[in-house]
């Protein structure tokens, strides 16, 4: 449980996000394939440097104890069903240009869509830079599963 917390914390602060409702979303699925409960089955990533991998990970554990609730009206919650529904975090959420737009708790981020199915969104994230002289990239997915 509170790996997916911190799984959901590092994207928002490497670059993701949550806001409103709409269709605006260049063919990656559509808003009402994001509205219902989530929970995260699995993620993996690397990071590499100079196009070498130094860092490799893959977690199929999932949390299934954590929902990532998207309303209708573009609110956003977390919620802990192990913990009597308690919400960890809530906000907002809108779809636009294959991202996701998140506000959770006034942090703001976008999510880029790799796919998106009325049963599975994959979310990810790439970033690329250089610095003195050296290359680094680090890749990062996750994917979820809608809960009925």
């Amino acid at each position: 449980m509170k790996k997916s917390i911190a799984f959901w914390s590092l994207l928002v602060v490497i670059a993701f996000g949550f806001c409103g409702c709409s269709d605006d979303n260049e063919g990656i699925g559509s808003s009402s394939d994001i509205i219902g409960s989530w929970v995260w089955v699995s993620n993996h990533g690397w990071i590499k440097e100079d196009g070498k991998v130094i860092e490799e990970w893959e977690d199929n554990e999932g949390d299934e104890w954590l929902y990532h609730i998207f309303h209708e009206d573009g609110r956003a919650e977390i919620i802990d069903v192990g913990d009597n529904w308690q919400v960890c975090e809530e906000g907002t959420w809108k779809l636009k240009n294959g991202e996701l737009h998140l506000t959770l708790d006034g942090e703001y981020s976008v999510w880029p869509i790799i796919s998106l199915t009325s049963t599975e969104l994959v979310v990810g994230i790439h970033e690329k830079e250089q610095e003195d002289g050296i290359t680094y990239e680090y890749y990062e997915s996750a994917i979820y599963r809608k809960v009925e």
